[in-house]
């Protein structure tokens, strides 16, 4: 056979092998069922988009059809995990820090501090420093987030002027409701002081330092709640997720022993309660990092179920009738592990226990609050719980319509610096 004819019949056959793999791809994606939900990432995936002239014109159906197949592409999760798998294989620097995907935002853009870090050593007494880390091993810093021995952790920066407008309005609630409401402030540490490697920290305890500005701020009557000492002694314990940026049901318990020490209830003693664990959990910092660090690690849910009698209901906004719902949604599984507490972020949720005491407290609280509020019916007839980023209403008229006497500021470290958890819970007053 002539060798021009070979070479033809190769490029037919070539040709003909492509076409196949284009056509069984196309045959495999229209008959693959797609799913809306996609658990690791934690978010809908696109859908087929409807087709109408407007969107043609405007350019936006070809663009959402591009999204679709995207989402929806054949052995999508498979392919993810194999390219996050070889982004490991990256060369590191001679300093064994590795930066990836800086084109991302960060979720807070941390600010650097003005104040005298040298104070530390002034401030702190020997037993409240956290234990010295003293290593040479390496770690990855990707979007700002630190991988270290198979742990995630946030870096942490520091804005004194967002405290003192959060401590001004928080203030503005004492003098509001005088002596008729208790006002207690928490600051529950990420854990950056605990985890972050001395090459990151320099031995700067810079959660230590932020939380005692934030105290100095506040008004004397003002009861502020040590959590930061509290978890020090149990910073071995499981009480942060190694691949989520929350803390767990154990470091949540931690917390609330030392607020039952100061607001001086009665103790609630770890072995009355009922452990559960969910398995198999990635948290958010590895669906960010994509690590297969953190991957190899992974995480479990642990909560830890209280001895009361409740009844749950979630409002939209304080004239609103309610819907019914669990202090746990033990329907959570996999990365959507974290909603076990409370089911998720609800602007209001009214908590009311078998407690029968008289005694109603409310809770204003990020994500961190979630894990901490159940507690807090092991203690109170009525628990009230507002999400300050999702609730519209007045606070005024929620303590004076139900008799609340007192009121907790539940904040993580981040959440106390930002400028929006001041304007949020200062239009709560008015």
């Amino acid at each position: 056979m002539p060798i021009h004819n070979k070479d033809n019949l190769m490029k037919r056959l070539t040709i003909g092998v492509f076409f196949l793999i284009l056509m069984s791809g196309g045959l495999l994606f229209i008959a693959t069922p797609k799913e809306k939900i996609s658990v690791d990432e934690k978010r809908e995936l696109a859908q087929m988009p409807e087709v109408s002239r407007e969107a043609i014109f405007q350019g936006t159906y070809f663009k959402n059809i591009d999204s679709y197949v995207s989402d929806n592409f054949i052995f999508r999760k498979h392919l993810t995990e194999i390219a996050a798998f070889m982004k490991s294989f990256r060369g590191k620097p001679m300093d064994d820090i590795e930066v990836v995907d800086q084109e991302k935002k960060p979720v807070i853009n941390p600010e650097v501090s003005a104040l005298d870090k040298n104070k530390l050593k002034a401030q702190l007494a020997p037993d409240q420093l956290v234990k010295d880390k003293v290593d040479n091993d390496p770690y990855e810093n990707i979007e700002s987030v630190i991988i270290y021995k198979g742990r995630a952790i946030q870096m942490i920066g520091m804005s004194e002027n967002n405290m003192r407008l959060l401590s001004k309005v928080i203030n503005e609630y004492k003098e509001e409701f005088g002596k008729s409401v208790k006002i207690y402030f928490m600051a529950f540490p990420i854990g950056a002081d605990f985890y972050l490697p001395t090459k990151i920290t320099r031995g700067t305890q810079k959660e230590r330092i932020l939380i005692d500005f934030m105290h100095s701020q506040l008004s004397e009557d003002i009861v502020k709640v040590d959590v930061y000492n509290a978890l020090v002694p149990h910073q071995d314990e499981y009480i942060y997720f190694k691949t989520d940026h929350h803390w767990t049901g154990l470091g949540a318990y931690y917390a609330f022993d030392a607020f039952t020490k100061v607001a001086q209830l009665e103790p609630l003693p770890l072995s009355t309660l009922t452990k559960k664990v969910i398995p198999n959990y990635l948290g958010s910092l590895y669906q960010r990092t994509e690590s297969t660090a953190l991957k190899a690690s992974g995480d479990t849910v642990e909560y830890f179920k209280i001895p009361n009698v409740t009844t749950s209901k979630i409002y939209n906004n304080v004239n609103d009738s309610g819907n019914a719902a669990s202090l746990y949604a033990e329907y959570a599984r996999g990365s959507l592990g974290y909603g076990v507490f409370l089911g998720g972020d609800f602007p209001l949720m009214k908590i009311t226990s078998d407690v029968k005491n008289g005694q109603k407290v409310l809770i204003i609280k990020d994500s961190y609050g979630n894990a901490f509020a159940p507690y807090l019916a092991s203690r109170y007839e009525e628990t009230y719980i507002i999400d300050y980023r999702y609730f519209n209403g007045n606070i005024k008229k929620l303590i004076q319509d139900n008799g609340i006497q007192s009121i907790i500021f539940a904040h993580n470290t981040y959440v106390i610096q930002s400028s929006y958890t001041a304007k949020q819970e200062r239009q709560f007053l008015h």
